[in-house]
């Protein structure tokens, strides 16, 4: 009865406008929220619980409409109504719910993620917002078809990542799963006049990941959105330069 009446006022107060201490005080109410399913002020649910730190403030920041604001600003300029878009570490579906408002229903996201954990958040995040045009695919991709370890945290979310760095992770757990390129999964006649954005945040793995992509890329000419953190880079022995 508490947890309906904390996610009432949540709701009611996510009308208002957006400030720094409303954000506070909605902050502090989730902290006593069990779990369940919250909307979001990027106007789609998610299935709030708290669990670890970071997966937690991340739910918490979609919520509160702070999560990569001007990133995601950016990415739905970017595509329109039918378009195809490719989200790879799709995570517990942040940006492919947004982008599934975006692109319709005659639309597609692909969202492509490997961490069972995550994926278990994602298909009800799916469920909740009836986002019949989100395509989950549970793969890691690089520039060749595998099967490999892919390291992640014993606890519930967070990263994880093909590459084993050390420092990242806290009770660091693998897993063997299934790997392919974005070439075998979307260069498709079907999908390559529609695919306009390229999304990835795979932690550390976006070059190997964008030479197994060389054919949709020429053809397709999507916007591509990817991440780059010299963190991760110092551990790989590819210069920087080359990808760019």
């Amino acid at each position: 009865m508490f947890d309906n009446f904390l996610k009432v006022t949540i709701k009611y107060l996510l009308k208002l406008q957006k400030n720094f201490i409303l954000n506070r005080i909605i902050s502090k109410l989730l902290d006593y929220i069990k779990e369940g399913a919250i909307k979001t002020r990027y106007g789609y649910y998610i299935y709030f619980k708290a669990t670890n730190p970071v997966p937690t403030s991340m739910r918490k920041a979609a919520i509160l409409g702070i999560y990569e604001m001007d990133y995601l600003t950016v990415l739905k300029r970017l595509v329109e109504p039918g378009d195809f878009v490719i989200d790879g570490g799709a995570h517990e579906g942040y940006v492919s719910l947004l982008m599934s408002g975006v692109v319709g229903k005659d639309g597609r996201v692909f969202s492509i993620e490997p961490n069972i954990e995550n994926l278990n958040y994602f298909r009800q995040n799916v469920k909740l917002n009836n986002a019949k045009n989100i395509v989950l695919i549970d793969k890691a991709i690089s520039d060749m078809p595998s099967k490999s370890v892919f390291y992640c945290n014993e606890d519930e979310g967070e990263e994880g990542s093909l590459i084993p760095f050390s420092y990242h992770f806290g009770t660091k757990k693998s897993v063997l799963v299934d790997v392919d390129t974005l070439d075998n999964l979307f260069y498709k006649p079907e999908y390559t006049s529609r695919i306009k954005l390229l999304k990835l945040d795979i932690e550390g793995n976006e070059f190997k990941a964008i030479m197994g992509a060389k054919r949709i890329i020429s053809e397709c000419k999507p916007h591509i959105a990817f991440e780059v953190s010299l963190t991760y880079w110092a551990y790989l022995d590819t210069s920087i330069d080359v990808l760019f």
